[in-house]
């Protein structure tokens, strides 16, 4: 029996030992297998570094009461195959029920970020290549699929409100999810990186609000299908305006679809907090 590490070591000197007993080692198989071993090994400890990096951020985030997602399908595997899934974090696997565990929450937002980032990698070297190249190509257009995978909108115990459970503002998420048309479908290099990446992006709406201190009305629709029951609540609590004002038009959806009367009532509050503050006649 071939001692492998031996022969790792001493490829050369095994081979030749090997020839004396009328055996010739392929030399050029051998080193291709191992190199693509050792690549293989480095990718595997990169991306369980990763891994372990994007836990402990996430732990973070929640310790912080921040939000840790986004948008994007972390089952797609595969960007150029739509039909290339993980199926055991397919949010529309119908074997995956909410309400959903909280270890089942945690990997998914783990692998979420991980596309993002995959992704992100790849436009960066995508722009990296076409400035190497010096000619006149400057942006590129290109498709994400699967975009639409957010728990909130199968599962109504994630930041609970008046929202219909297993719908989304753009109507059935698994269809939006699925279809040509959503967020981050079609994207730019640049445009990804200003409004996708989260490590690159500028707007951060927390931190940003803080230097707000012109007079503030914040609307909450409490049936919102779009944004989050907390975030309006967050921004508003964090801006520096001292004259703000928060209000919640129950009932109401994100586009107020259906709903002429709670449109009436949210424009309404809008014109005389206005006009109290001599904003309008």
């Amino acid at each position: 029996m071939l001692d492998i590490a031996l022969l790792r070591k001493d490829t050369q000197a095994v081979a030749a030992r090997l020839k004396d007993r009328g055996y010739t080692l392929d030399l050029d198989g051998f080193n291709s297998l191992e190199s693509r071993r050792k690549s293989v090994q480095t990718e595997t400890e990169t991306l369980q570094a990763r891994r372990n990096a994007l836990a402990k951020q996430i732990g973070m985030l929640k310790a912080k009461g921040e939000d840790a997602s986004a948008v994007l399908a972390e089952s797609q595997m595969n960007e150029d195959d739509p039909n290339e899934i993980d199926q055991s974090l397919n949010l529309y696997n119908p074997e995956i029920k909410p309400p959903y565990s909280a270890d089942f929450l945690a990997r998914f937002r783990t692998a979420q970020i991980a596309r993002i980032r995959r992704r992100t990698a790849w436009v960066k070297q995508v722009l990296e290549d076409l400035k190497k190249k010096g000619g006149k190509e400057m942006e590129r257009g290109f498709i994400t699929h699967r975009t639409m995978a957010e728990p909130r909108f199968l599962d109504g115990t994630i930041d609970p409100n008046d929202r219909k459970v297993g719908w989304c503002w753009l109507g059935d998420p698994e269809t939006v999810n699925n279809g040509p048309i959503s967020l981050a479908r079609f994207s730019t290099l640049r445009s990804w990186l200003s409004q996708w990446s989260i490590d690159d992006t500028n707007i951060d709406a927390e931190r940003d609000v803080q230097s707000v201190t012109v007079p503030l009305l914040a609307v909450e629709n409490s049936a919102d299908d779009s944004v989050p029951q907390p975030h309006t609540k967050r921004v508003f609590d964090r801006a520096a305006s001292k004259d703000k004002r928060m209000i919640v038009v129950q009932g109401a959806n994100h586009y107020y679809v259906g709903q002429p009367e709670k449109l009436k009532e949210a424009c309404d509050v809008t014109i005389n907090w206005l006009r109290e503050r001599s904003f309008i006649e």
